[in-house]
C-alpha cells in the first residue's frame, strides 16, 4: 500500500505524507460505531498487537478514504504481525545479604586521634597553667 496522493511509501510514525502532504492518519471504526484517529502507522500496528484494535475492525487510511476491514488490508503494512514489546526495566537492585550484617567501617586512628588531642591539651595546660598558678601563689 502507498500513499493515495503520489504513490509513495507510507511512513511509519508520520500523519502526513513527507513528499506530497496528504493525509496519512488512520481511523478506526469499533464496534460500537465509535471512530478513533487519526493514528500513524506504528501507533495502529500497536492497537492491533495490544488487542484494542481486531482484525475484524474497519479502518480507513486519511479523511477521505474508504472504511475496509483491518484483515483485508495488503500484507506490507504488516499489521496483523506480532509487535514486540519493549523492554522490561531492570528490577530494582536487591540489597547484598552478606553486607546487611557488617558493621558500618570505622577508622581506629580516629578514636586515638581524639585521646591524643586531649593529653596534648592536657599538657599544654600543665606546663603553661601550672607555673603562672605557682607563681601567683608564691606572689602573695
Amino acid at each position: 500500500m502507498s500513499c493515495p496522493g503520489c504513490g509513495g511509501p507510507l511512513p511509519e510514525m508520520e500523519r502526513t505524507c513527507p513528499q506530497c502532504r496528504a493525509d496519512l492518519g488512520w481511523w478506526v471504526q469499533r464496534e460500537e460505531g465509535v471512530v478513533y484517529g487519526p493514528y500513524d502507522l506504528l501507533t495502529l500496528r500497536r492497537s492491533v498487537a495490544d488487542g484494542r484494535t481486531r482484525p475484524s475492525d474497519p479502518v480507513k487510511l486519511g479523511e477521505l478514504g474508504a472504511w475496509v476491514l483491518l484483515q483485508s488490508l495488503p500484507a506490507d503494512l504488516r499489521l496483523l504481525e506480532r509487535i514486540p514489546s519493549p523492554p522490561l526495566p531492570p528490577p530494582p537492585l536487591a540489597e547484598d545479604p552478606a553486607l546487611a550484617d557488617s558493621e558500618p567501617v570505622s577508622f581506629p586512628i580516629l578514636r586515638w586521634l581524639g585521646w591524643v588531642v586531649l593529653l596534648l591539651l592536657l599538657g599544654f595546660l600543665g606546663l603553661v597553667l601550672f607555673p603562672v598558678l605557682v607563681h601567683l601563689s608564691y606572689s602573695r
